[in-house]
């Protein structure tokens, strides 16, 4: 299989995945953060960071499955919901033909 050449220029695509590891830093990061100020704030024992914290190892881990089913070049036949059917196209057509 063939890979084409990048279209873009460097500098968009460098902004590009500076942009997708910001958002992963940041779906791991926010929460406990959050979560802190909260604790701070409302003078609560580190139960908001600890919540914080629990729901940033929850949403980084998807912040990193949505950017690998982003990646160019990959198949789509991996991805979830695109599953392709065990028949032959012909027996997808309709019902049996009758030959004559």
């Amino acid at each position: 299989m063939e890979e084409k050449p990048e279209s873009r220029s460097g500098l968009i695509v460098g902004v590009e995945w500076a942009s997708r590891v910001t958002t992963i830093a940041a779906g791991f990061s926010l929460p406990p953060l959050i979560g802190f100020g909260l604790d701070r704030w409302l003078g609560w024992a580190p139960v908001a960071t600890i919540a914080g914290t629990i729901l940033g190892f929850v949403v980084g881990p998807l912040e990193i499955l949505a950017l690998a089913r982003q990646i160019p070049g990959r198949s789509s036949s991996g991805a979830r919901g695109s599953r392709q059917s065990p028949l032959p196209p012909e027996s997808m057509s309709g019902p049996p033909k009758e030959s004559r």
